[in-house]
């Protein structure tokens, strides 16, 4: 174990913590080093920093009205303001208990981390974990082994008897149209028969695995399985992409993500190193355009308006409506949501199954059509 981090950290548990996983890359990906912290991770620790900071002051003041305590505590111009109020609410809500914030709990030696919040309510036993997550990908709350081995270790660390965990995913930018707070819950033997098989897997036999969780993994291309699967890709670019066999098909398409960030990585890379004057051969530097904003957004929407009337003014999107207090009543009137294209996914995506509409549900509310 490293001195700040788990190297079977719970953070990274979608890789090596999930049924035939790849249980190896944990070890592999701690011996790499440090990555650099990009803008987005950035955002979500400052976003974390602040609910830390915050929370406390939910359990001093929690008879307060929590509009006006919102209004008090919360910095209005916070990148993270919407999802730190989700989060505040949220604990607000939780019934009188024991509340740790951003504590260090260990599920064995080798398996521990941070939990946001955790959240004890003894006269039903039940635990609550809940898990803030900043980015656009969406984070299901269930079956999600991140907060599962957070709420496992806490129940050690803080000797809690348990009948119940609840999981929470607090998510304010998810790109799905889903609820921005999202709720799982687990019995105490359920999650007791998933820790038992995770504190397991540091002291089984190790093996790099190819699959979806190659996507955001710094092992890509390097492990024995992915660059097995590169060399095959290499093989099937020769064809034509429309007879890929159909075993192939899931594999190929998991190192979508990792052969474009490869290719990002790539492009930095040397950016950096021709700006400070090493140019890689064939190559040169150019000047990109940008698109033009506003230096101030409220002069410039006060001049619109005075100059071109209110039809000048586009309304914001129904999720920044959302965001500015709009009701799921009005939103479902104003801007419904319109029926989903199918979509091809893996198989543990939690979207709901495509399903073939027929004509009459295609054409309902048309005036004429039976």
């Amino acid at each position: 174990m490293s001195a700040g981090h788990a190297i079977y950290a719970p953070s990274s548990s979608h890789r090596w913590a999930e049924e035939g996983g790849c249980t190896a890359s944990a070890m592999a990906i701690a011996a790499l080093p440090p990555e650099e912290s990009g803008e987005e991770a950035d955002e979500g620790t400052a976003a974390h920093d602040e609910i830390e900071r915050l929370i406390p002051l939910t359990e001093i003041r929690k008879g307060d009205h929590l509009r006006q305590y919102f209004r008090d505590v919360i910095d209005p111009d916070h990148p993270a303001a919407y999802g730190i109020a989700l989060a505040l609410d949220f604990v607000a809500q939780l019934p009188p208990g024991r509340l740790w914030v951003e504590q260090t709990v260990r599920l064995t030696d080798q398996i521990w981390g941070r939990c946001d919040v955790a959240h004890y309510e003894e006269r039903n036993r039940v635990l609550t974990i809940l898990d803030y997550k900043n980015g656009f990908v969406d984070v299901q709350a269930e079956s999600n082994p991140q907060p599962m081995i957070y709420a496992a270790a806490a129940i050690l660390t803080h000797g809690l008897r348990v009948d119940w965990v609840r999981i929470v995913i607090v998510q304010p930018n998810s790109f799905l149209p889903v609820p921005r707070v999202k709720q799982w819950i687990v019995s105490a033997a359920d999650l007791h028969t998933f820790a038992t098989r995770v504190a397991a897997i540091p002291h089984q036999p190790l093996r790099f695995v190819a699959g979806e969780q190659c996507k955001y993994c710094p092992l890509f291309g390097r492990c024995p399985a992915s660059a097995d699967v590169l060399s095959r890709i290499g093989v099937a670019f020769a064809r034509d992409a429309r007879v890929v066999p159909d075993y192939q098909v899931a594999l190929f398409l998991a190192m979508k993500k990792p052969i474009a960030d490869w290719f990002k990585t790539l492009e930095k890379t040397h950016t950096n190193l021709a700006i400070s004057g090493h140019v890689p051969d064939g190559m040169k530097l150019v000047t990109a355009n940008k698109h033009r904003a506003w230096a101030d957004p409220d002069a410039a929407r006060e001049l619109i308006y005075v100059r071109y009337g209110i039809e000048a003014l586009d309304p914001p999107a129904p999720a920044q409506a959302e965001k500015l207090g709009m009701t799921a009543a009005e939103l479902k009137v104003l801007a419904p949501t319109p029926p989903g294209s199918p979509v091809l996914a893996f198989e543990n995506d939690n979207r709901p199954a495509w399903k073939t509409r027929t004509s009459a549900e295609m054409f309902a509310g048309v005036t004429g059509v039976k």
